[in-house]
């Protein structure tokens, strides 16, 4: 059920992973095998739809969809008293049953993280709107609204250009299935991370350099139209449209990191949730006011990106696993 996540991508594989979830199982000696029914017919043995907490309807929005029926069905069962008594050398079975997709719960563990750090109050003191346009920046000094952020040590240009090439594979995987697999650099809430705003110029290039190389798409369903490129930006204008996407760790610092004083930016934190975010441009050259790095926000879609529950829901979640119903 992990796999319904909205898309039509997740159907399809929401519908091989019941394939080869029912051969696991056997019925008179031999596989259960059902059809994936990928033409989203409504009489199938596999049937995509939703479940409104009374009756399933079959649908086939991917939007939708948060429910699944399953009918596994046999006509060749060897039935000997039937044969006597009846004359049939065979008889039928079915069974039917409708499961329906976790709820949503806040992550509490994720299986990788942007190395950036991001103050609760810039959630908490303001609405879903103001959030999707928040800007996050480095500089300048003083105003600060975000910093680099990672787990075990302090953050330095070489500690932040290998956590990027880490965490790639479980953004691709995101990028490719809206579902990870892997584990590319974890972190939990409660996690001590460190956090800092030196050694800008090599870091943001690093960040530059992860855009360009391994960027995935801008989602304008998601983040609205891409902003104009900035003046003097690291990223090439071939490339611009790319991002680095995926949960930020969030800390509750207090409220100087929200008030215009920047908070401190040269210590520990320990994380209290994750908000997804996608960096989209940076700029390493310049006064130190001029260096910075772009992103955007969003805690109104669920992505169930999140290993383990147990923090608030900012966007990035847990899905729990799903139930019979019927």
């Amino acid at each position: 059920m992990r796999h319904l996540t909205g898309t039509d991508f997740g159907v399809q594989r929401a519908r091989g992973a019941v394939v080869e979830l029912a051969a696991l199982n056997v019925a008179a000696g031999e596989e259960v095998a059902l059809d994936p029914n990928g033409g989203n017919a409504a009489d199938g043995e596999i049937v995509m739809g939703n479940w409104d907490g009374a009756a399933f309807t079959p649908s086939d929005i991917a939007e939708d969809v948060n429910a699944i029926r399953i009918i596994a069905a046999r006509d060749d069962l060897p039935a000997f008293f039937s044969a006597i008594a009846f004359g049939r050398d065979n008889l039928g079975a079915a069974a039917v049953t409708t499961v329906l997709r976790g709820e949503e719960l806040g992550a509490g563990t994720v299986p990788y993280y942007l190395p950036i750090g991001l103050p609760l109050c810039t959630i908490t003191n303001r609405t879903e709107q103001q959030i999707q346009d928040f800007t996050v920046r480095f500089s300048p000094a003083g105003a600060d609204t975000s910093g680099w952020a990672i787990l075990g040590s302090s953050p330095n240009a070489a500690r932040i250009a290998s956590h990027l090439s880490l965490m790639n594979t479980c953004m691709q995987q995101w990028n490719t299935t809206h579902t990870v697999d892997s584990t590319c650099n974890e972190a939990s809430v409660s996690d001590t991370m460190y956090l800092g705003n030196g050694a800008q110029t090599a870091s943001i290039t690093s960040v530059a350099n992860a855009i360009v190389q391994y960027g995935i798409p801008w989602e304008p369903a998601v983040w609205g139209a891409l902003p104009a490129r900035n003046n003097s930006s690291d990223i090439p204008a071939a490339s611009y449209g790319k991002t680095l996407a995926g949960p930020i760790p969030i800390f509750d610092g207090g409220s100087s990191y929200c008030s215009g004083g920047g908070g401190n930016w040269n210590q520990t934190r320990r994380i209290s949730g994750f908000v997804w975010g996608a960096i989209y441009d940076v700029r390493s050259s310049g006064a130190a006011s001029q260096k910075n790095i772009w992103a955007r926000l969003d805690v109104t879609s669920f992505r169930p990106v999140a290993t383990a529950y147990g923090g608030p829901d900012y966007g990035v979640t847990w899905l729990k696993p799903g139930r019979v119903v019927r």
